[in-house]
């Protein structure tokens, strides 16, 4: 699989820009600042989880079916029902295409 290294991607209705880090194999993402970041020193197969969780963690904030979590620093809980689920993989599915070539 050859990712395509886009710099911008819209969820929602937030253009958020994406930077691509060659120093760290993980991701996140700052509603603050816009900024979607990808690690990419894992290769291609890992950056291309890190673009799937992080993008479904994006979606799921914008379904509010992510929870912080009280008792554990930076966890959270994502709840949903089969109708939400089905709706997230959707627009999941639409973000995850602008990626591959």
């Amino acid at each position: 699989m050859v990712i395509k290294k886009i710099k911008k991607i819209t969820v929602g209705s937030i253009t958020f820009d994406i930077k691509w880090n060659s120093k760290h194999g993980g991701g996140s993402f700052d509603y603050s600042t816009n900024l979607l970041e990808i690690g990419t020193a894992g290769g291609d197969d890992r950056t291309f989880e890190v673009i799937m969780h992080e993008l479904s963690e994006m979606l799921h904030c914008n379904q509010h079916t992510r929870f912080q979590r009280t008792d554990i620093h930076d966890d959270f809980l994502f709840v949903t029902d089969h109708r939400q689920f089905d709706a997230h993989n959707s627009h999941l599915a639409g973000l995850i295409k602008q990626f591959i070539l």
